[in-house]
């Protein structure tokens, strides 16, 4: 992993992309509430509570961990297959609020040989962790892997 997160770093020197308006795929911050309404709304659909929680849990789970595109299904294998840096480095009031977080493709994604310079092999996830009114750093600082004593690992729950 330390290879992989070493060649993203020096290839994005490289062309430039430091400033993480990255090329490639972006999968936006995770809206406040989306697991509520997800869940509102399949329940409303009739599919019943239990099937309805299911649903909603593998729909954030897809979302948050990029499930379609990485092999991760949870925080810790997220955490491997991904690398993070500050999407706004170089702008002081945006810099340290939002992460961004550079993954590898599982194979049949991408081409088996990809080509990055053509962005094939990444795809990249954004986690706003400060807001408006709300910072999550209490909670796991800035581009840290692990939480902060007695934090569980992120899960959906209605």
């Amino acid at each position: 992993l330390s290879a992989f997160c070493a060649f993203v770093a020096v290839f994005l020197v490289i062309v430039g992309a430091v400033h993480a308006s990255a090329t490639g795929l972006v999968v936006r911050s995770t809206p406040e509430g989306l697991g509520a309404k997800l869940f509102d709304d399949y329940r409303a659909d009739g599919l019943g509570e239990e099937l309805a929680e299911d649903i909603t849990k593998a729909r954030i789970r897809e979302y948050e961990f990029l499930t379609e595109h990485v092999n991760a299904t949870d925080w810790e294998s997220f955490i491997g297959e991904c690398c993070c840096r500050d999407q706004y480095p170089d702008d002081e009031e945006l810099a340290n609020r939002t992460e961004l977080w550079t993954c590898r493709k599982k194979l049949g994604d991408a081409a088996e040989e990809c080509d990055p310079t053509r962005d094939d092999c990444v795809i990249h996830k954004q986690r706003q962790r400060v807001g408006e009114s709300k910072s999550g750093l209490t909670l796991r600082r800035f581009c840290d892997r692990e939480f902060a004593a007695g934090v569980a690992d992120p899960v959906w729950v209605s």
